[in-house]
């Protein structure tokens, strides 16, 4: 695909991604700004705060205008149209499961480029504290959903693991954010985390 945009096709190619980008956002800014007031289903509220974060750590104005209006689409639709919401959580789904698999890539260092990006390199006790609620809150779903049988080829040694991940990432991210009085980089508690999994 980039060779295809890259090569001889690449001006043409460029001047119909920028004519279709600015169609699509034409017609999808009619959407209401969506809220939390409005917004009844915890997966939208998940959504909204995804594209709060985005928006707040996002620097480049041209990105930030057309995917933050994309997804406030994206999240109106969720919350309001049941067929376009179960497909919306079938590609959840799948990217949950691939990433059990371990197949879903994950961002590579420092991306977005830091220059148009602000989101935090370092993590204080309070926010390694966040992250090892939410990764246990993380843990305990997959767990449910493994007994609910939504998740499957996972065995129950597997199960018992991911039982005990929680406790043992929470304290070893805790003592991790407390060594030598300093803030932990995101890629030492990525490593912490790397370790138990």
């Amino acid at each position: 695909m980039t060779e295809y945009m890259l090569n001889e096709h690449g001006p043409h190619f460029a001047w119909f991604k920028e004519n279709l980008v600015l169609r699509i956002i034409k017609q999808m800014d009619k959407y209401p700004k969506a809220t939390k007031e409005w917004c009844t289903k915890p997966n939208s509220h998940i959504l909204l705060d995804i594209l709060d974060k985005y928006l707040t750590w996002e620097q480049n104005k041209t990105m930030k205008k057309v995917i933050g209006i994309i997804l406030n689409a994206v999240i109106c639709e969720h919350q309001h149209d049941e067929p376009y919401e179960s497909r919306l959580e079938f590609l959840a789904d799948e990217l949950f499961r691939a990433f059990l698999r371990g197949e879903w890539q994950g961002r590579a260092g420092n991306t977005p480029c830091r220059s148009n990006w602000s989101e935090p390199t370092t993590l204080d006790t309070s926010h390694a504290e966040q992250l090892c609620d939410q990764l246990s809150n993380f843990i305990t779903g997959v767990v449910q959903r493994v007994h609910m049988r939504e998740v499957q080829g996972i065995d129950d040694q597997a199960i018992y693991d991911a039982m005990i991940l929680a406790s043992d990432l929470q304290e070893a991210i805790k003592g991790l954010s407390k060594q030598e009085a300093k803030k932990p980089t995101v890629q030492e508690v990525l490593d912490v985390v790397q370790a138990y999994i």
